[in-house]
């Protein structure tokens, strides 16, 4: 296990996220205000209940799930992965997530059959697609590395401090 020095935010950072964080809302009004009028009234508590649902499962099992990958997974790999495989393996929890979701949702539809192919066989596919995406960007990410060393003169000694 490595020791990390303490991080702390910049001003720069503190101004992205808020940035990020209003443009969120907007978005998320901008949303409620055009598909509000095209819900039928009788199911607006169904879709206020699936939205409360999200939000409830990301606060309550995404969240601390980030936090416990953090901790436990991403303190043993390299920072040059870090940010590849967080990203991969989250979203690959959020697919989780939308899998248990049509699995559940079919169980309750009168007609099982409504579902064009096999949930899992999707999710599968999409969870493959996905690794095939992170190891392309951790490719891409190490022969940069590897180009601008070799530009800069060190070529295949990497740096003397090593990380």
């Amino acid at each position: 296990m490595r020791d990390r020095p303490a991080e702390r935010s910049g001003a720069g950072e503190r101004t992205a996220r808020r940035a990020i964080g209003a443009l969120g809302v907007l978005i998320l009004a901008v949303g409620v205000v055009i598909l509000l009028p095209d819900i039928p009234a009788q199911s607006r508590w169904p879709v206020l209940r699936w939205l409360v649902g999200g939000l409830i499962v990301h606060d309550a099992v995404l969240a601390p799930a980030a936090v416990l990958l953090g901790v436990l997974v991403l303190r043993r790999v390299s920072d040059r992965l870090g940010g590849v495989l967080r990203a991969g393996l989250l979203a690959a929890a959020a697919l989780g997530f939308l899998l248990l979701m049509v699995v559940m949702g079919s169980l309750l539809r009168r007609n099982p059959t409504v579902l064009p192919v096999d949930p899992t066989v999707s999710f599968f596919g999409a969870v493959v697609l996905l690794g095939l995406v992170c190891a392309g960007v951790g490719a891409l990410g190490r022969a940069g590395r590897a180009r601008r060393r070799t530009r800069s003169g060190r070529g295949a000694q990497g740096s003397a401090g090593g990380q």
